[in-house]
């Protein structure tokens, strides 16, 4: 049984040799009173405890990897169909809308963990709620507000590269700087990660320069800065905002990679329903406070929320989408992919959306496709492959 317990620590994680169906097993179970047939004594036999460690492991990667296409199509759906229909609608400053979806998200996540795991499931352990909260506040509340800083001045072609090719290179460098990951041993797999990234996040940006950037973020946009705003500045006003405006959308992309690092260590140690509660919660807590600090006031927001829903079916469609979908249903999505494979292979999903997004565009309104297009899909999916195989 202690060659078992080897076996299962050095071959079973996520990006282990064990899943390589030809991996010599010399295991044995020499335990004869555990009431299963012992497997004969040969190399390439594996015990049944392996086998079946072996088969939840493989099953539990590919529902990570179900749990990131979800995540990514809801996103890319958002992107494409769903925030066209807020255009010419009542609109609401974006920090309101958060706060919406988050109230929203986050008292049904909080009604999921009661009616699941009861009461006592919606409190975290004391020394993991500093972390869990500082990861929601970068998901939920700061990469949005920055994102949206950014959009104000520049385009958006240059804003949706940071906020989707970009994420990967921040993930994996930030992994291997705190110890989360690990560079692979072997210099042509070094080699073939940094391609693979390079292939990935270049395959993705390529096609949202191609498409024109229109990968929109997923809540209500920012107004425009009108020709008022901008009137009399300088030169090198300007310059200035554009450069203040790229370390915004830097941020943006470092402030999503960083919450997915911190939440891996404390995900695998909660029920899913109360730990998604938690970031939701998280984030709905900051805009509580933008709103009373910065904005309007929380009542005076509220109200404006309630009344753009009356005003607009499509407004209040809108919100209901962005609190269930891709605040609720995309939380618990990133956790347990975050739970069951590596923190980089999770962010590598988003070279992902820009082609789901395409894909939509070219089916619902016709969109043109080129054989640009094709080669940047053919570039993402070449990066994602490359990296599974040489990332260990």
């Amino acid at each position: 049984m202690e060659m078992d317990k080897l076996e299962l620590e050095k071959g079973l994680s996520p990006r282990s040799k064990a899943f390589d169906s030809e991996r010599p097993y010399d295991v044995v179970d020499n335990n004869d009173d555990d009431g299963d047939d012992d497997e004969p004594l040969r190399k390439g036999s594996k015990t049944k405890s392996a086998d079946k460690a072996y088969t939840l492991q493989k099953r539990t990667v590919k529902l990570a990897y179900g749990a990131l296409a979800l995540y990514q199509s809801l996103m890319a759906f958002w992107a494409a169909i769903g925030s066209k229909s807020l255009q010419g609608e009542v609109g609401v400053p974006v920090s309101v809308f958060l706060f919406g979806r988050h109230c929203l998200a986050a008292t049904a996540l909080a009604m999921l963990s009661l009616w699941k795991h009861g009461a006592e499931s919606l409190i975290p352990r004391p020394e993991h709620r500093a972390r869990i909260f500082m990861a929601g506040v970068l998901a939920q509340y700061a990469s949005p507000m920055c994102y949206l800083f950014g959009l104000m001045f520049v385009p958006p072609t240059i804003a949706s590269i940071f906020d989707g090719p970009f994420i990967p290179l921040f993930v994996y460098v930030m992994a291997i700087s705190v110890g989360a990951e690990v560079l692979p041993k072997l210099a042509k797999d070094r080699l073939g990660v940094a391609i693979s990234l390079a292939l990935a996040s270049g395959g993705a940006a390529t096609l949202i320069l191609v498409s024109g950037g229109e990968v929109e973020f997923d809540g209500v946009e920012p107004e425009p800065v009108t020709d008022a705003q901008v009137q009399g500045a300088s030169a090198n006003e300007g310059d200035d905002m554009f450069m203040i405006a790229i370390v915004s959308l830097a941020l943006e992309a470092a402030a999503l990679g960083a919450s997915i690092i911190m939440q891996k260590p404390v995900v695998t140690q909660y029920q899913l329903f109360p730990f998604a509660c938690w970031v939701s919660a998280s984030g709905m807590l900051c805009c509580f406070f933008h709103l009373m600090f910065i904005g309007d006031g929380v009542f005076a927001s509220i109200v404006q929320l309630l009344e753009a829903c009356k005003a607009s079916n499509a407004f209040f469609g809108a919100l209901l989408y962005n609190a269930l979908a891709l605040t609720l249903i995309n939380t618990l999505c990133i956790a347990f992919a975050n739970a069951s494979v590596p923190s980089s292979v999770v962010a590598l999903a988003a070279c992902v959306q820009p082609g789901l997004t395409l894909m939509l565009d070219v089916a619902v309104y016709d969109a043109p496709f080129s054989i640009w297009h094709l080669a940047a899909l053919g570039m993402v999916a070449i990066g994602i492959s490359m990296f599974n195989k040489h990332a260990a």
